[in-house]
C-alpha cells in the first residue's frame, strides 16, 4: 500500500486502530543523512514495548506496556510512502465501545482551527469548562469532541508558555503600540537591583481625563490578586457622574506596601464604600483577567475591561442625551433636578423625594426640625428619627444622616423640610458638578477611534467562525459513515468531487482576479 505523504498514513493507520480498539504511537523515525527527511517510519500499538516499572510515589493512572507486536513500518520512495511491514497481532484486550477509544492519547488532538477559536476564548478569559461547552455545542455533542478538558487546559498552558522569557519585552511592545494609538496613554516602570522590574504602571487616556473631573474619590487596592511573579496588582478605582465605577489606571507592586483602602478629599465618599466598590470591581475584573497569566496577556485583557467600562459610560450618555425620564411628582425641585442631573443620578434623587413620605416634620424652633419615620423601614435609613437644621433665608440646610456630605446628594430629609418650608428651588451650593450632565467633557478620544459609525468585523475573524462553524457540521456529517467501509466509500467519493468543485471555484477566482487586474492595467 503506498500513500501520498507520511500525514496520510498516518491517519490512515489511526483510523484503522481507533476502529478495532487500540492506539498507536511513533516508535523512532529516521532521517537521510544528506538532506535530513524523514525516511522511514515505525509506527506500533500504544502497549508495544517492555514493561515500565512502576513509580509508588505515582498517583496519577499509567498505560501497562505489554510487548505488542502490533505495527506498521513505512518507507519513503520516489512515488510515496510504502508500507513495508504490518503485523496485526495483538497480546492485550482491545477496546471494544467506539466512544472510550476517544480516550485514547493517540486518538485524542485539537483541530488547528479549534486552537484557534480556543486561543480567543482564553484570550478573553473564559474559563475551560466553559469553553469545553460551546465547543460541544458546535459539535453538536460533547462526546463528538476529539479531546478532552485536561487537553484544552495543556493548550492553555502552552499559550502561556509562549510569553514565558519575553513576557516584559513583549509589555513594553504592546504599551509603544498604545503610545501611537493614543497619545495621552502613560506608562512607568522601575527596576531592582538585579534589573527585574520591580513596579510598573499604566493608565490611558480616557483615564486621564476622567481623573481631571472625578479625582475628589479614588480607591486603591493592593489586596485583589497577585500574578505569577508574585506582584500585587493595584487598580486606581473612580466613580464618574453616572455614578459608575471608572478605572484611573493601574500596576503591578513587587514589594508589599501599606495596603491604602481609598482617599478623600473634604470627605466624599459616594453611595457605596470604598471596599465594597473595590470588591464589585473586583468581581468584575476576576471575569477579564487571569492572574495566572502573563502581564502582556493581562494588560491587553485590562485594556478589554477598559472597553466595557467606556463603552457602558457611552450608554449612560445615551440614556441622558436621547431618553426623557418621568418625574414622581411635579414639583420645582424634582423637575429641575431632571433637567440638571445625569440619569442614573436623577434616579436616586427621585427614590429620595418618594421616601419623603415616610416621614412627619415638626419644627422645634426657628432653624430646627425633628423629622419621625411613619413607616417600618426606610432604605438606608431604616426607622430612625432625624434632626435637621435649615436656614432658608442663608440657604443651608445640614442633616444628621450626613448624605450630602457622604453622597453629594440631598437627603430625603431636608427634602421633607424644603417641601414643608415651600422651598421651591434648589440652592446651587447643593447641586454638584460632577453629579451633572455638564461636568464632563468627551472621555473617549474620537480621533483616535478612526471616526464615528459602526465596524464591520475584521475578514480574519469572520474566516475562523466561518471555518470552525463548517468544519464541525463536516464533522457531525461524516462521523457515522466512518464507521462502516460502505460508508467510508460514500464519504470518499463525495469528499473527492467537492474537492474537484472546490478547485473549480478558485481557479474561476482566480481567472476572475487575473481579468481584472489586466483591465486596470
Amino acid at each position: 500500500m503506498v500513500f501520498d505523504s507520511l500525514k496520510a498514513a498516518e491517519e490512515h493507520y489511526k483510523m484503522y486502530a481507533r476502529r478495532y480498539g487500540f492506539g498507536i504511537r511513533y516508535d523512532y523515525k529516521r532521517k537521510y543523512e544528506v538532506d535530513g527527511e524523514i525516511s522511514r517510519v515505525f509506527i506500533v500499538c500504544h502497549r508495544a514495548g517492555n514493561p515500565e516499572p512502576v513509580v509508588k510515589m505515582r498517583s496519577r493512572n499509567i498505560t501497562e506496556r505489554t510487548g505488542c507486536k502490533a505495527k506498521m513500518m513505512i518507507k519513503r520512495r520516489p512515488d510515496g510512502w510504502l508500507v513495508t511491514e504490518f503485523t496485526d497481532e495483538h497480546n492485550h484486550p482491545l477496546i471494544k465501545k467506539w466512544l472510550l477509544t476517544s480516550f485514547l492519547r493517540s486518538h485524542r488532538d485539537i483541530p488547528e482551527e479549534d486552537k484557534q477559536f480556543i486561543r480567543i476564548l482564553h484570550s478573553v478569559n473564559i474559563e475551560t469548562s466553559k469553553q469545553m461547552q460551546m465547543m460541544a455545542r458546535l459539535y453538536g455533542y460533547l462526546d463528538n469532541l476529539g479531546y478532552t478538558v485536561k487537553d484544552v487546559a495543556n493548550y492553555h498552558a502552552s499559550i502561556r508558555m509562549e510569553h514565558k522569557y519575553t513576557d516584559m519585552e513583549d509589555t513594553m511592545d504592546y504599551f509603544r503600540k498604545l503610545q501611537q494609538q493614543d497619545k495621552d496613554f502613560y506608562y512607568k516602570y522601575k527596576l531592582d537591583e538585579e534589573f527585574q522590574v520591580q513596579n510598573i504602571f499604566w493608565v490611558d487616556g480616557a483615564a486621564r481625563r476622567a481623573y481631571k473631573h472625578y479625582n475628589d474619590c479614588v480607591s486603591f487596592d493592593t489586596t485583589y490578586m497577585t500574578n505569577i511573579y508574585k506582584m500585587s496588582f493595584a487598580p486606581f478605582i473612580g466613580i464618574n457622574n453616572h455614578g459608575q465605577s471608572i478605572q484611573f489606571g493601574c500596576g503591578f507592586l513587587r514589594n508589599e506596601l501599606t495596603e491604602m483602602p481609598a482617599y478623600f478629599m473634604q470627605s466624599f465618599y459616594t453611595f457605596l464604600q470604598s471596599t465594597a466598590r473595590s470588591e464589585g470591581f473586583n468581581a468584575v475584573l476576576k471575569k477579564y483577567v487571569n492572574p495566572q497569566n502573563s502581564i502582556s496577556d493581562f494588560v491587553e485583557q485590562y485594556a478589554a475591561l477598559q472597553e466595557k467600562i467606556m463603552r457602558a459610560v457611552s450608554k449612560q450618555e445615551a440614556d441622558t442625551a436621547i431618553t426623557t425620564t418621568t418625574t414622581w411628582s411635579w414639583h420645582p425641585i424634582e423637575v429641575h433636578m431632571s433637567k440638571v442631573y445625569t440619569r442614573n443620578i436623577y434616579n436616586r434623587f427621585q427614590e429620595e423625594m418618594q421616601q419623603v413620605m415616610s416621614y412627619n416634620c415638626s419644627q422645634l424652633n426657628s432653624n430646627s426640625f425633628m423629622l419621625v419615620c411613619i413607616t417600618r423601614f426606610v432604605p438606608d435609613h431604616g426607622n430612625r428619627s432625624y434632626r435637621v437644621t435649615a436656614d432658608v433665608g442663608e440657604a443651608k440646610y445640614s442633616c444628621k444622616c450626613c448624605k450630602f456630605e457622604r453622597d453629594g446628594m440631598l437627603c430625603c430629609h431636608i427634602l421633607k423640610v424644603m417641601l414643608q418650608m415651600n422651598v421651591l428651588e434648589m440652592p446651587d451650593a447643593y447641586i454638584l458638578n460632577r453629579w451633572t450632565w455638564d461636568a464632563k467633557e468627551a472621555l473617549i478620544d474620537e480621533a483616535a477611534q478612526g471616526g464615528a459609525g459602526r465596524t464591520e468585523m475584521p475578514e480574519e475573524s469572520r474566516r475562523k467562525m466561518k471555518f470552525a462553524l463548517i468544519s464541525a457540521q463536516y464533522r457531525n456529517l461524516f462521523k457515522v459513515p466512518c464507521l462502516t467501509d460502505d460508508g467510508q466509500r460514500i464519504a470518499a467519493k463525495q469528499a473527492r468531487e467537492m474537492k474537484k468543485e472546490l478547485a473549480d471555484l478558485e481557479k474561476g477566482s482566480e481567472n476572475k482576479s487575473s481579468k481584472n487586474g489586466n483591465s486596470i492595467s
